[in-house]
Order: C-alpha cells, then structure tokens, then sequence
C-alpha cells in the first residue's frame, strides 16, 4: 500500500488521514568520531543539512554538543584573555612604575611566556 505523505495538508489532517504528516523523530548516528575536533565537524555538517531544510523547523541533537560547541570558542577566549592581560600590565605598571624600562622589558617578559604558551 502506497500513501503519499503531504506535511500539514489541511484537510488531510483534519480527517485524520494516514497522509497528513505533522511531526517526526529521525535518529542517526556517527561512528569513528574519536577526538572532539571530529566530533564537532560531524556536528557542524549535520547543522548545515538542517540549514537547508529550515523550512522543516529540524532541530540538530548531540549528547556532548556542549563540549563540543566550547571548542569554536577557546581559542577567540584565549587570545582575548591574553591581550587583555597584556593591557592590564601595561596599565598597572604605568601607575606604580612609570620608568620606561621597566615597563618595556615586564611588557615584553609577560608577551614572551604567553606567546610561548600559545605556541605550544
């Protein structure tokens, strides 16, 4: 038996036909998603799937999505907090050590150590 599926068609729905589609639950699921990185491009395409389809109001469900949407946002963080860092010594020293060459060589001592954190 062969029924066609129409979504939301009013009448359909209104007779309460097999026909008239108002929801469904679709499941799916990955394997050989080791590290968070594969874990999150896997999450990035299905979100892109559901993006062409915003007409079906689809929603994109992962258990571990918190965790894997954080890592779009370390790096941006990090180097906010770095740079932010650096300006707060710069601002400290300027008012309670106003020698120039204290200031260059604490500012150039603290960009050093966080560059050479970041590089790693």
């Amino acid at each position: 038996m062969k029924v066609d599926v129409h979504p939301n068609h009013y009448r359909d729905c209104l007779a309460e036909r097999p026909s008239c589609l108002q929801k469904f639950v679709f499941s799916t699921g990955f394997h050989n998603a080791v590290t968070w990185t594969e874990r999150l491009n896997l999450l990035e395409q299905w979100r892109n799937i559901a993006s062409e389809y915003s007409h079906l109001n689809l929603t994109v469900y992962e258990d571990f999505s918190m965790y894997s949407d954080q890592l779009l946002s370390i790096v941006p963080v990090t180097q906010q907090t770095v740079f932010f860092a650096l300006v707060c010594m710069l601002i400290v020293l300027t008012l309670f050590t106003p020698s120039p060459v204290t200031i260059v060589t604490s500012s150039c001592s603290v960009l050093s150590i966080n560059l050479g954190e970041l590089s790693k």
